[in-house]
């Protein structure tokens, strides 16, 4: 173990050592822990940083939360696709639970979505679709996951949102934690009543209802993100998500922009974005095929290598910023 000071086996420090994981510094904070970037040193020169998620203080002991978060685990570490976020490796030690992940550099569609009001320049419509139709698929491949019998294991993430897709440097993106996520062999299940888990503004009605959800309702999510980068702002709009839960319950349907929105994407956003699921696209697949195809139908087609080029154009400078952190960090 590091001789870097920790005051309690939660409250690590950079420099601590977590089973064979060197942890360099804290990247994010959830709703159940901390989210570090952790390197793994090996011989002859190996060495490959990684993504690791610790588990709260709070949470840890509460067995219902770490069964939640070993769910997290086993669910996530089934998904093997270009576009979800690998899970590595999952320890324990002294007392603190841990999940190392892929360590992806680049940022959040919401970052992106934020940079660029910030910037007051537009996302070029091709990088979006691009992202969605990876989102999709990502989601696509969740929602497919069988157990050893083969039956569908009906994966739902259910906090699809822009905080939860991540967009590589190398201009592919990937869907990341599936902490809240709902699946037949999950250990926890949900008994609370009155029980919302999710980001509201991107909620599909029947979830923000307490109702039964399936591989439809992240579907919604996606058809959210793409309508708040048309219109500038959430479906359903609101000073709290109070307000916006209200609008759910009253039976609100979304009104989807059909002036000066492109047809192709109108058509998208219709479908997706029906509050009766069975109305919707059938699968993440479909969806994301829908996507591509209204990119090639306005001219605007990308492929990773164009997701890549503006990442770099217009944050060229934010990664170098942050790799010499990191690399501070690292060497101290």
């Amino acid at each position: 173990m590091s001789d870097a000071y920790v005051s309690s086996p939660f409250d690590v420090q950079p420099g601590f050592v977590l089973d064979r994981y060197d942890l360099v510094r804290q990247i994010g904070q959830g709703g159940m822990g901390a989210v570090w970037m952790g390197r793994l040193a090996g011989k002859h020169g190996f060495e490959r940083s990684f993504a690791i998620k610790l588990m709260s203080a709070k949470h840890g002991a509460d067995e219902r939360f770490r069964e939640m978060f070993l769910d997290e685990a086993r669910i996530a570490s089934q998904i093997h696709h270009p576009n979800v976020a690998q899970i590595f490796d999952l320890g324990e030690q002294d007392g603190i639970l841990y999940l190392v992940m892929e360590w992806i550099e680049g940022e959040s569609l919401q970052f992106l979505f934020r940079q660029a009001r910030a910037k007051k320049i537009e996302l070029p419509l091709g990088v979006v679709l691009r992202i969605l139709a990876d989102t999709a698929s990502g989601l696509h491949a969740a929602h497919e996951l069988r157990g050893p019998e083969g039956e569908l294991l009906d994966v739902v993430h259910r906090d699809v949102s822009p905080h939860n897709v991540l967009v590589g440097r190398a201009g592919v993106s990937k869907v990341i934690d599936f902490g809240i996520a709902e699946a037949r062999n999950r250990l926890v299940s949900d008994t609370s009543t009155g029980s919302i888990k999710g980001k509201v503004r991107y909620m599909a009605p029947e979830q923000a209802l307490g109702r039964r959800v399936d591989r439809r309702t992240d579907l919604w999510a996606v058809g959210a993100m793409l309508n708040e980068y048309i219109l500038g702002k959430p479906l359903y709009d609101g000073d709290n998500d109070i307000v916006i839960l209200q609008r759910l319950f009253r039976g609100e349907t979304p009104i989807v922009p059909r002036e000066g929105t492109p047809e192709p994407l109108y058509d998208v956003l219709d479908r997706t974005l029906r509050t009766d699921p069975d109305s919707r696209f059938d699968t993440g697949a479909a969806l994301a095929t829908a996507l591509e195809e209204a990119a090639e139908a306005l001219g605007v087609a990308t492929k990773a290598a164009g997701v890549a080029a503006y990442l770099e154009r217009e944050l060229g400078s934010h990664f170098v910023a942050q790799a010499d952190s990191l690399a501070r960090a690292m060497s101290s």
